[in-house]
């Protein structure tokens, strides 16, 4: 991760775009006019979360926290990010790389 670096989510980044996953609420509030206008699909990451004791609506941010506060966040995140992927495979088809809606 030494390359990446956060970046300003431009309306040229959301006209490529029609799923948005953000870790808190508060990060999807500016886009709901999109969602309203069926433009955006909006999501929280933490509704993906694997282990239904982990679901949670945000994922609290370990910036400023001790190592196991991010360990802890990195563990929730790719918990997530696993059944984020599994929800995609089954909404999108194994074979119909098109997207249901």
């Amino acid at each position: 991760l030494t390359s990446h670096r956060s970046r300003q989510l431009t309306e040229k980044i959301l006209s490529n775009s029609d799923l948005v996953i953000g870790m808190q609420p508060s990060h999807l509030f500016p886009l709901q006019p999109l969602q309203q206008a069926g433009k955006l699909e909006l999501h929280i990451l933490g509704e993906y979360c694997t282990i239904s004791s982990e679901a949670r609506p945000d994922i609290p941010d370990p910036f400023g926290g001790n190592r196991a506060e991010y360990e802890r966040a990195f563990t929730t995140i790719a918990r997530c990010v696993d059944g984020l992927v599994e929800h995609l495979r089954i909404e999108l088809g194994a074979d119909s790389g098109k997207r249901s809606k």
